[in-house]
């Protein structure tokens, strides 16, 4: 289950979407939907996704060398190209109902819901489990992805935790790969 912080975020990148006026409650034709506030939902995610010091290193305080369609106050800045960039590219494929509909279920999904808590519903897993933990993710972070292997270890299950250090934050499993290759590829063929 995503924690306390990972919810606050999707809520407020949820309340962008339904705050933009072409929202309309979920009504709008199709093409014409709340461009403005997906966007900025966008926005806010990327963030969850990587650290301060990634993003320091990658833009810092660099002005922008890139075009930008989003309104500024003053001269732009790198990073703020990047995120209205990511946010056009989003708005482009992907529905804001949608959004909001998956959020709000990935947000309200809980394993161990109606299975007795989290020691009933790790009783019930079967197969071998690898957890894997991103050292710098402070969406998933790594103290509870380890907590998860623990508990399903202590239902009597089999659980291996192992630990990727990375300054990719989330996004780690995208970029990191020699790394996830030397964990899941041993796990695999065993």
């Amino acid at each position: 289950r995503l924690g306390a912080l990972g919810l606050a975020i999707d809520d407020i990148a949820r309340q962008a979407v339904m705050g933009d006026p072409r929202w309309d409650a979920g009504n709008y034709p199709l093409g014409e939907g709340p461009a403005v506030g997906l966007g900025i939902a966008r926005m806010l995610n990327m963030l969850t996704y990587t650290t301060a010091a990634e993003l320091d290193e990658r833009f810092s305080r660099r002005p922008a060398t890139q075009p930008n369609q989003w309104p500024t106050f003053g001269p732009s800045l790198a990073l703020e190209t990047y995120l209205h960039h990511q946010a056009d590219k989003l708005v482009q494929r992907f529905d804001a109902n949608a959004y909001l509909y998956l959020t709000s279920a990935m947000d309200r999904y809980d394993a161990a819901a109606g299975r007795g808590g989290d020691a009933a519903a790790f009783a019930r897993i079967q197969a071998r489990v690898l957890a894997v933990g991103i050292d710098s993710d402070w969406l998933y972070p790594a103290r509870d992805v380890a907590a998860l292997a623990t508990g399903i270890h202590a239902a009597g299950g089999a659980a291996t935790y192992v630990e990727v250090a990375s300054r990719h934050g989330h996004d780690a499993f995208l970029k990191d790969w020699a790394q996830f290759d030397h964990v899941l590829r041993p796990f695999m063929a065993s």
